[in-house]
């Protein structure tokens, strides 16, 4: 009998022949549902029931839909890094395998930051709309110089401080358990982070989601910030305090925020202006193909290394993480 596969990963619809053609090999059936991240579990137990694999987004797997999904289900696996839409304790005691993929996705989101925010600095899609609006006027920009600031120096932030090298700009980071070493290597000075609010003109967000991260970034964290700086979230939503970005980016405290993730997605029409916005997808190219591989090597019967136990609720923190062959991360 065919194993079946469901992705509700949007890049990798049944289309992209070329990253989906091992797992056709492999004799599995692929669906592609669309779930849009929903946080409604009811839906996501009635639309993946019988499915023995998921290729999974941002949908939330708790205590309403794993059990009614266990009779089939085989593994979860997040087309990402974070795992906090994941009741990883809950899977544990179904015997469901969870994976992600930490590290695969930093190029991606590393060159997103810098194109996203190089995007808004120039004005590149005001100028774009005001020329398919037929205006002939070019909104100035400014460009990328002065400091930058890197709260958390894990893969993605050491990536975009690697992009940043051409660019006339100093790279500072903050890190609660830094790497001198590696930030040597790539020029990056390691600071507090009150110097770091206090120097940065782009100010850049690399935190996972954890119970003590959430809204890390708050409104007295913004007026600490330099007046008139940009700021850039690509980690999760929840780490900053969106209303408080909001109010200060009315206020002008900030000129502009690139933001890749938001406190609810999919995100709604009453964002205020002065974004750089982009739908949950900085890291979607680099890490679709890694999917598969992983994928296959569970579908081929290999084990997961040093299992964890570890309780996870979702919404809450990333769960613990098994290196599987370089592929992706397995915890079970």
């Amino acid at each position: 009998m065919k194993r079946r596969l469901a992705l509700t990963v949007n890049v990798l619809q049944p289309q992209y022949a070329d990253l989906l053609g091992p797992l056709y090999d492999a004799g599995m059936e692929i669906d592609y549902i669309e779930l849009m991240s929903t946080t409604d579990q009811d839906r996501v137990a009635r639309e993946l029931r019988g499915y023995d694999y998921v290729l999974a987004a941002s949908e939330i797997f708790g205590d309403t839909s794993i059990p009614r999904l266990a009779d089939s289900l085989k593994l979860i696996a997040r087309n990402g890094v974070g795992v906090e839409s994941v009741d990883i304790g809950l899977c544990t005691e179904y015997n469901i395998a969870v994976a992600n993929m930490p590290g695969m996705n930093a190029d991606g989101v590393g060159e997103y930051c810098i194109s996203a925010l190089l995007a808004l600095l120039r004005n590149v899609c005001k100028n774009n709309a005001a020329m398919h609006a037929g205006q002939w006027c070019g909104f100035p920009g400014r460009s990328f110089t002065g400091t930058l600031g890197l709260i958390g120096f894990g893969a993605i932030a050491q990536s975009f401080a690697r992009f940043c090298a051409g660019f006339p700009v100093d790279v500072v980071a903050y890190d609660m358990n830094p790497d001198p070493a590696r930030a040597a290597e790539l020029g990056v000075t390691l600071v507090s982070l009150e110097e770091l609010l206090a120097r940065a003109d782009f100010v850049s967000l690399h935190l996972p989601l954890t119970g003590s991260t959430r809204h890390f970034v708050d409104g007295a964290m913004f007026s600490r910030m330099k007046r008139g700086a940009y700021f850039i979230n690509t980690s999760r939503g929840p780490v900053a305090d969106e209303q408080a970005l909001i109010r200060a980016l009315q206020d002008g405290q900030l000129q502009g925020a690139v933001l890749d993730v938001f406190e609810t997605e999919p995100v709604g029409p009453d964002n205020p202006q002065r974004h750089a916005l982009v739908a949950h997808g900085g890291g979607q190219p680099a890490r679709a193909a890694q999917s598969t591989a992983g994928l296959l090597r569970h579908h081929s019967g290999l084990p997961p290394r040093n299992p964890s136990r570890q309780r996870h609720q979702p919404g809450q923190s990333h769960g613990p993480q098994i290196k599987l062959s370089g592929d992706m991360d397995i915890s079970d």
